[in-house]
């Protein structure tokens, strides 16, 4: 490089190197807790016009009135324009943390999923869920508790998602501990605690996330009914292969009970119409494994239940056949998905390369066992 252009340039790499310095060095996500949401000083419902831009219908605190324009807070405002927000905003009018409302839904009847803006990653709030009826109490200085109450879900005899006999009514008070009721009699579970919010917009119930009695319900919320109760639907996300509601009988009530798995055989069409074995949940993430006719156990070197379906063990490949139609009780991984899929009845697949290529086979799920807990002495 001479020296003319190394002139011309200079100003521009050093501009490069001060802005990359700037940066983050690492994207973590940003967190504010909810009393930090609720110590903004405006608090208004209106409509996001774009351009910065808020036409407001009420304020819940401050006096903001009519089409104001805000200004950006810790991030870019990228909300579509002719949304119907809750907005918390700072003495400045800067746009702090937002609440969106779905199209078709009212404040009133809409779960309030708090999140804040930041440009690198996420802004999340803990806990990051209200309603209008406990936001406008907690502004008030009175108990702004969250219930969610609803049917616990489940797959049917022949893998629906269908409605159980278990109601579950879950309050989350602002202070206090979590009350449940409604499951049935449980033994060896610790107290529940709620996470609300998060990187989406999802609730949970947890009593335990690890050995050796795991348990928590995953709560997906439909609505707010008019007295202010989340609208609700229950199933179990962990142990993650507890779909069917006698098997989530058997496991609460008996306190040795671990992780549960499921027993699945994989039928060759060959002329020997030979039959492997295999697992799903047993070594404790979830993985398949296979054991083949002779009892050796056959590593997968990968596995997709979704867009690709297929199993890889080698250079032998397995592609699943296409996906039965209708909800899945829940789609977080792969191997839930392949066992709730089971449940409706063989999946298909056939071998697209190695020694086999062309032989079609069945996957066919067998009995789920409860693994004895492993407890400490």
């Amino acid at each position: 490089m001479n020296r003319a252009l190394a002139s011309r340039l200079a100003p521009w790499i050093t501009t490069s190197i001060v802005a990359l310095a700037a940066a983050p060095a690492t994207a973590e996500p940003m967190v504010s807790s909810l009393d930090t949401v609720l110590a903004q000083p405006n608090i208004v419902i209106g409509v996001y016009q774009g351009a910065m831009r808020l036409s407001v219908t009420r304020a819940l605190r401050g006096t903001l009135r009519g089409t104001v324009t805000v200004l950006q807070g810790d991030g870019t405002v990228s909300i579509a324009p002719n949304t119907t927000v809750v907005a918390f905003l700072d003495a400045r009018r800067a746009w702090r943390f937002s609440a969106e409302i779905p199209q078709g839904s009212t404040v009133e009847s809409s779960p309030l999923w708090l999140h804040g803006f930041y440009d690198f990653n996420a802004h999340l709030v803990t806990s990051g869920l209200l309603t209008l009826r406990s936001l406008e109490a907690r502004l008030a200085g009175r108990p702004g508790d969250v219930r969610l109450r609803g049917p616990l879900m489940a797959l049917d005899a022949r893998g629906a998602v269908t409605r159980t006999s278990i109601v579950v009514d879950a309050l989350v008070p602002e202070r206090g501990p979590v009350s449940v009721t409604g499951l049935p009699a449980s033994a060896g579970l610790t107290a529940p605690t709620a996470r609300l919010g998060g990187f989406r917009e999802s609730a949970e119930i947890l009593w335990s996330n690890g050995y050796p009695r795991p348990f928590a319900l995953r709560a997906t919320i439909d609505r707010v009914d008019p007295t202010g109760v989340l609208v609700t639907r229950f199933h179990a996300s962990s142990p993650e292969y507890l779909v069917r509601e006698s098997d989530l009988r058997a496991y609460l009530a008996d306190a040795n009970a671990a992780y549960p798995f499921w027993t699945f055989e994989v039928r060759f069409a060959d002329r020997a119409r030979t039959r492997w074995t295999g697992t799903i949940g047993e070594d404790y993430n979830g993985s398949p494994r296979f054991r083949d006719a002779s009892g050796g156990e056959r590593r997968w070197s990968s596995f997709s239940a979704r867009e690709q379906r297929f199993f890889a063990f080698g250079d032998e490949r397995w592609e699943l056949d296409p996906a039965s139609a209708g909800a899945l009780l829940d789609t977080h991984g792969d191997a839930r998905v392949l066992v709730q899929e089971l449940h409706r009845g063989p999946v298909g697949f056939r071998v697209s390369s190695g020694p086999r290529a062309g032989l079609r086979g069945q996957i066919v799920l067998g009995p789920v066992q409860l693994r004895p807990a492993i407890r400490a002495r």
